[in-house]
């Protein structure tokens, strides 16, 4: 099973396929905080809060409109497990 994970960075869309057989809001957050290539100057305390603190703490990052869906087909990962950008 996998998922496909969307959601905005500074105004441009961004699109994950993630394999995994279980994916929580929060999860989907959290791939799209890592992926959007967001550095942190440390770690913030809300880090494992609600999922309203990660959105909350996405967007005073500009990540923005996070969304994900049951992939229709299975990512093909090539033996990575890590999730793909498109």
């Amino acid at each position: 099973m996998g998922f496909t994970i969307c959601y905005s960075f500074q105004g441009k869309r961004k699109v994950i396929e993630h394999s995994d057989d279980n994916l929580t809001p929060h999860d989907a957050v959290c791939y799209a905080f890592f992926h959007s290539g967001t550095v942190l100057l440390e770690r913030p305390s809300g880090w494992v809060g609600s999922y309203s603190d990660m959105t909350e703490l996405a967007e005073r990052f500009g990540i923005t409109d996070v969304m994900w869906h049951q992939s229709i087909t299975q990512p093909n990962l090539s033996g990575d497990e890590s999730p793909r950008i498109f």
